[in-house]
Parts: C-alpha cells; sequence; structure tokens
C-alpha cells in the first residue's frame, strides 16, 4: 500500500513545487499525517513531512531493541514495525535515553504547566533543538549553479 500512497490534493504539502532535476534533491521518505482517505487511490491528508531522527525521538509509544538471527547491527522496533538501526553500538541507547527524558520532561510539563522544567531537562531539550538544527541545514537543497536560493524558491 505504501508505494501507492500520495498527498491528498487538499493538502497544502500537496502544492509543494517539486525539486529540478538537476538540483538532485531527496524528497521525503517518511510523512506523518492525521487521516488516510481512500478514492481513486489511498490519500494522506493533514500532513507533514518528517525525519528518520524525528521518528526516533518523538514518535510511536513502544522503542524496543531488535535481535535477528544471524544480524550483527544495532537495531531497534518502534511500535512493532518501524526498525530504526545504526552503526554506531551506543547511538541507539543514546537516543533511547534522550526520548526517555524528552517524555519524562512533556509529563512534568503536562502536570504542572505553570512551573519551570528543571535545568536538566532545559539542557536536553535545548541539545535536541540544536541538533535538529544542524540536521536541517545538512538536509536543506543544494541548489546549482550561482542562483540564489530565494530566486529559486519563487
Amino acid at each position: 500500500m505504501e508505494d501507492h500512497t500520495g498527498l491528498h490534493p487538499s493538502s497544502v504539502a500537496f502544492y509543494r513545487k517539486p525539486p529540478k532535476k538537476e538540483e538532485n534533491v531527496k524528497l521525503p521518505g517518511w510523512f506523518f499525517y492525521h487521516e488516510m482517505v481512500l478514492s481513486s487511490q489511498v490519500f494522506l491528508r493533514n500532513c507533514t513531512s518528517i525525519n528518520p531522527e524525528q521518528i526516533m525521538l518523538f514518535g510511536g509509544n513502544s522503542l524496543k531493541p531488535l535481535s535477528l538471527p544471524g544480524d550483527t547491527t544495532n537495531k531497534f522496533i518502534l511500535d512493532d514495525w518501524i526498525v530504526v538501526g545504526s552503526r554506531c553500538e551506543d547511538s541507539l541507547e543514546f537516543l533511547s535515553t534522550i526520548r526517555r527524558e524528552i517524555n519524562a520532561a512533556i509529563a512534568l510539563k503536562v502536570m504542572n504547566p505553570r512551573k519551570p522544567l528543571p535545568e536538566s531537562s532545559d539542557d536536553i531539550i535545548e541539545a535536541v533543538s540544536h541538533t535538529f538544527n544542524i540536521l536541517d541545514e545538512r538536509d536543506k537543497p543544494q541548489y546549482a549553479g550561482n542562483e540564489n536560493e530565494e530566486d529559486v524558491m519563487k
């Protein structure tokens, strides 16, 4: 089904101008959506693109280590269907720990919305925010030639 799913024409993401072939821009592989609609095909409505790091930190409910016979790579499974892997032995455990800390900070804020978060929670949230800014820069399209980014986006 995933290969035949499209963005619904009422979605803002549907009207995004596709990249030119010479720009060699990688299109998003994951979308977070609110509604799936079946008409002439399966469409995602009210959606936004997300990157794998966002899925790892904020997606799903259950994150567990995954061991497959004969597989020596480090893998976790999210909600029993999204497999997350890494070449670095400690990175998935590190991301899993950050995920728990973010969830704890959210729970504290929900229970006491007017109370400031502990400094350690603020530091983790700030570090995650900074990391996503770095990832956004990494994933920013590289424009060919001497064109100004503002001119290309028009």
